[in-house]
């Protein structure tokens, strides 16, 4: 019962095919992801929303990792999320953006560059996401902090 990728970036593929602010970001989004999909060296279950707020230390001490995407696909996208977390302006921060995607490469396999552009698309992912009715405050806040996380890090990686 696992969400394979190409499903979860569904909502990404059809806001690149409708116009509006976000097009021109979305096809550049969804042209990384098809290509990210279409390369996969392996698929693996994934948490798929693997960010601070949803790993928690127990009173027991122990690390338990909660609210699950289940997903299945690339290693990589399984820390996509963290690069747009917990929110503020140290999200722009060159060194921090290049550190966590040399941390995470070797540990799951793959370049840094690979985690970065995982990451710029499932900036974009959540900016479609965000668009969907209804519209709330918070999902304003999203799509403008989310376009600028993709938008960074699209600035990185070109």
């Amino acid at each position: 019962d696992l969400v394979p990728l190409q499903r979860h970036f569904r909502c990404l593929f059809e806001l690149a095919e409708q116009d509006g602010p976000h097009r021109e970001m979305a096809n550049w989004a969804a042209a990384e992801a098809r290509d990210l999909l279409t390369h996969q060296t392996r698929q693996i279950p994934l948490h798929g929303d693997l960010h601070h707020d949803n790993v928690l230390k127990g009173v027991d001490g122990i690390w338990r990792v909660i609210d699950p995407h289940g997903l299945i696909g690339d290693p990589a996208y399984e820390v996509a999320n963290i690069f747009g977390n917990p929110g503020g302006p140290h999200l722009f921060a060159p060194e921090r953006v290049a550190a966590l995607a040399e941390v995470f490469a070797p540990v799951l396999d793959c370049s840094p560059l690979r985690v970065l552009r995982f990451a710029g698309v499932h900036a974009a992912v959540s900016i479609a996401w965000s668009l969907r009715p209804p519209q709330s405050p918070e999902a304003v806040e999203n799509i403008r902090e989310r376009a600028a996380v993709a938008g960074f890090i699209r600035s990185l990686i070109a």
